[in-house]
């Protein structure tokens, strides 16, 4: 049997008296100890269970004891549950092209390197990197300057001149006025870079430890490995993975996208004006997701605008209601494409939960959902999972 190592290194080459470029003294970076994940005895039987996810959007189970289909006959598939992906004590480097390798900073005499759970050790490099986080949640996008944000809840901005093992080099000011001061990483919370959004290639898989991790292809050992193939080239090597560690892939890049990607304005739909007092917009969970599709939180009545999906599609997500909004009320949920509507659906009082799925044209399309015993008690759905598949697409 193989084991699965993974290598929890850090170090904090500063001392504890170290001081911030504020005088203040920072709390020592926490290191988390050396964890195993091992195989132990095979458990096919155990194994999670796979939804695939066809070309033209129609689902079907995979079997643990089957190998999930390929490229010519899947654009993704996923693990049959919907849950936050966790990166626990780890910290996180994420990608300009949205890859998010949970993992941790390694610190030496001179060099400052990041070692990823299930990757080869890779340099910083601030041209490349939206964000590295050490704790706490991903920091704001950084636009005009790189902003480095400390454990005691400031932050500073400039230009990240150089990422070594003494900390964070950060260029401040201009002309006369420039500077520059060196952080320590122990002083260090999270640090984001100024890096334009990249385009993905090839294969994406959501791990169930947080990390999004792309390759060329994606090949099975059987019902329970996985091998991911090359990191951006088929020379970049290979690693192997274990089924129950995938919580999603996709196939085929862009086939698979978030429907909080394509929403746009929100408002009240006609006649239901006198209901509430303001229109509230979806609201998207925060964390990782597979396909990066948060739970999506609608109050009603609303419409909401959603921008077209450029090619027919269908719409995919299950609907659920709180077992108290599904006790106080009842609502129609609609979804109109190409100015049809494609579906209607009645949530009557008791009801919990229906699986959406609808056909979308290449148009705008609309999620309207209204107040069906009028009044606005229990018209509150959270869309999980909710993704738009681009049918027909071919892998």
């Amino acid at each position: 049997m193989r084991l699965a190592i993974i290598a929890i290194l850090g170090a904090c080459t500063q001392s504890a008296v170290a001081q911030d470029i504020f005088g203040r003294t920072p709390p020592p970076l926490q290191v988390t100890p050396p964890e195993i994940r091992g195989r132990g005895t095979p458990r096919t039987a155990a194994a999670p269970g796979i939804v695939a996810i066809a070309p033209d959007g129609v689902l079907s189970v995979v079997r643990p004891v089957d190998v999930p289909p390929g490229r010519d006959r899947a654009v993704g598939w996923a693990r049959d549950d919907s849950r936050r992906l966790e990166p626990g004590k780890r910290g996180t480097m994420v990608l300009d092209d949205g890859q998010r390798l949970v993992g941790e900073l390694l610190l030496s005499d001179d060099r400052a390197a990041w070692q990823p759970n299930w990757l080869e050790q890779r340099t910083i490099d601030p041209s490349s990197t939206r964000c590295i986080v050490l704790q706490g949640e991903d920091p704001p996008v950084a636009e005009l300057e790189d902003v480095v944000h400390l454990r005691n809840g400031d932050h500073a901005s400039g230009i990240v001149q150089s990422v070594g093992g003494s900390g964070i080099v950060v260029e401040t000011g201009s002309g006369g006025s420039r500077s520059t001061a060196t952080i320590p990483w122990d002083a260090v919370r999270a640090v984001a870079f100024v890096a334009p959004p990249k385009p993905r290639v090839g294969v994406r898989v959501w791990l169930d430890d947080g990390s999004v991790v792309d390759g060329m292809s994606i090949d099975w050992d059987g019902p329970s490995d996985v091998v991911l193939v090359g990191q951006r080239s088929p020379d970049a090597g290979k690693v192997r993975l274990e089924r129950e560690w995938i919580v999603a892939a996709e196939l085929v890049s862009g086939a698979i996208r978030p429907l909080s990607a394509l929403i746009g304005e929100s408002s009240i739909p006609d006649g239901e004006d006198a209901m509430r007092y303001a229109v509230a917009a979806p609201k998207s969970d925060r964390g990782t997701w597979a396909f990066d599709a948060a739970p999506l939180v609608m109050e009603g009545p609303v419409r909401v605008a959603c921008a077209s999906p450029g090619g027919p599609a269908r719409l995919l997500a299950n609907v659920r209601r709180p077992d108290r909004a599904a006790r106080a009320g009842a609502l129609t949920f609609i979804v109109r494409s190409g100015g049809a509507e494609v579906v209607r659906h009645r949530m009557a009082t008791g009801d919990a939960s229906f699986e959406l799925r609808a056909d979308l044209a290449d148009a705008p399309f609309e999620l309207v959902m209204l107040s069906d015993d009028g009044s606005i008690a229990g018209d509150c759905v959270e869309l999980r999972r909710a993704v738009v598949v681009s049918a027909g697409r071919q892998p």
